[in-house]
């Protein structure tokens, strides 16, 4: 079990590491970002991207959840 669980999450850093390679490589991109609070109120967020390829085509990723651990947000 343990094995499939490193081979998952080493699979998983190997495609963000493509998908930051591909934003790299592009002149345009944006960040999505989506919250939500499940039913037992805890907040997550979650976070896309979205660029164009090489090839010119718009190419929307997930990135991943992230807990939000604290309510106030600093904004500027």
């Amino acid at each position: 079990m343990l094995i499939n669980r490193n081979l998952f999450l080493l699979t998983g850093n190997t495609v963000t590491e493509k998908i930051i390679s591909d934003i790299n490589k592009s002149e345009y991109f944006s960040v999505l970002v989506d919250e939500s609070t499940d039913i037992t109120a805890h907040e997550q967020m979650v976070l896309y991207v979205k660029y164009i390829d090489q090839d010119f085509q718009t190419k929307t990723s997930f990135i991943g959840i992230v807990m939000v651990r604290n309510e106030h947000y600093l904004l500027s």
